[in-house]
């Protein structure tokens, strides 16, 4: 028959925010994002989140279960909202700009949005009525911070009234809130093909650390540069998720800077790699090169451009990467999972399979109920060891 893939892995029953913890208590000065050349360290991202967490609790009222619309870049902001969301148990529902204004007012008015953390520039694009915004702008971080908040406050064209609050307000006090967690009810949303899949934290955790076993380790804290956004499913395992996993630092910047902080890993699709090869970019410093789609195609070009192995994996909308083959035996459109991660059965050469690497939940209307369709009735195929979605 055929053998599991790598053996076994046990997934921790950790919290998102306590991952990040973790890290900030023994990686104090180790920096979490070197955001365009600007480090900020793992103990600075835990203030933030603290405080923004206090604030959003104490100033506007966010209460437990309240969903919250960010719609943001990769960037401080980003992770500092998710984080703090998490850490007062409210649900991050997290919106791609490239979503079409009308369909981003109904989302508001069905699930009764109050609030909405975004750009400056995102704001002049999807200004709605009667929510209340928390806008940021890059200049937060570019900054000195604190201590020239004012002179910011100058740069930002945008007239600020009674629903329009500004970030930087809400990442400077020193006060805390007690954590309570629950990993098992839904907390990160994504609307994905006119669909809102709804994670867990266990979710996102099982799919972070079963890449983290699977990818290669290094000698160091490694540094990340990632061409995914974060306000998809993939993109928030891989640009922020993996990376934590690591105690690593996460680098945004212009791809044109590259080789400025030397990063271990680059992440990207075959946009990414594709724009790398025209701009004839050297990656002799670059350890690893990662995709979460396997395509035959980038995956020859780049051995042939740098003489480097791409290292890929099988993912969509519903599945997470839970296998990364840097072998060239890799198989179009398989996908690999550790079988002690999966609850399967097989009927007629057929697994049905359920993982915790798969949002088991959608929301529909205002509630949130399990989907049958996961539950039941994901069909893999077994050929030659490997496994294919049906």
């Amino acid at each position: 028959m055929f053998n599991p893939l790598k053996g076994n892995i046990k997934i921790p029953e950790l919290p998102l925010y306590s991952l990040l913890l973790k890290n900030a208590e023994i990686r104090k000065s180790q920096p979490l994002m070197v955001f365009y050349n600007k480090y900020i360290t793992y103990h600075r991202f835990l203030s933030y989140i603290n405080s923004m967490a206090f604030k959003l609790k104490s100033d506007l009222n966010t209460s437990e279960n309240d969903i919250i619309l960010i719609m943001l870049d990769n960037s401080p902001e980003f992770i500092i909202s998710i984080f703090s969301l998490i850490k007062i148990n409210a649900v991050a529902l997290v919106i791609d700009n490239d979503i079409a204004y009308d369909k981003l007012n109904d989302i508001i008015i069905k699930y009764n949005i109050k609030l909405f953390i975004t750009s400056k520039k995102y704001y002049n694009k999807f200004n709605y009525n009667n929510i209340k915004y928390i806008i940021s702008d890059i200049n937060d971080f570019l900054t000195l911070g604190k201590a020239i908040k004012n002179s910011i406050h100058n740069h930002i064209k945008i007239k600020y009234n009674k629903n329009t609050l500004k970030f930087y307000d809400f990442i400077y006090s020193d006060n805390n809130i007690k954590d309570t967690f629950s990993i098992t009810d839904p907390r990160i949303l994504f609307i994905r093909n006119e669909k809102i899949l709804a994670f867990t934290e266990k979710n996102l955790i099982s799919s972070a650390i079963t890449l983290n076993y699977w990818l290669p380790k290094i000698d160091k804290r490694p540094y990340f540069f990632s061409g995914l956004s974060m306000s998809t499913p993939i993109g928030f395992i891989y640009s922020l998720l993996l990376p934590v996993t690591f105690s690593g630092t996460i680098i945004v910047d212009d791809l044109k800077h590259l080789n400025r902080n030397d990063p271990d890993f680059i992440i990207g699709d075959s946009i990414l790699y594709n724009s790398i090869i025209k701009k004839k970019m050297d990656l002799n410093n670059i350890n690893y090169l990662i995709s979460p789609y396997h395509d035959s195609e980038i995956f020859n070009s780049i051995k042939t451009y740098a003489d480097k192995d791409l290292i890929s994996g099988f993912s969509m909308d519903e599945i997470i990467t839970s296998h990364m083959n840097p072998f060239y035996d890799i198989r179009d459109n398989s996908i690999g999972i550790i079988l002690s991660n999966v609850d399967y059965r097989f009927e007629n050469d057929v697994m049905l399979i359920k993982s915790d690497q798969m949002p088991s939940y959608l929301l529909y209307d205002t509630y949130i109920k399990n989907d049958e369709w996961f539950n039941t009735n994901k069909k893999m195929i077994i050929k030659d060891d490997y496994f294919y979605p049906e």
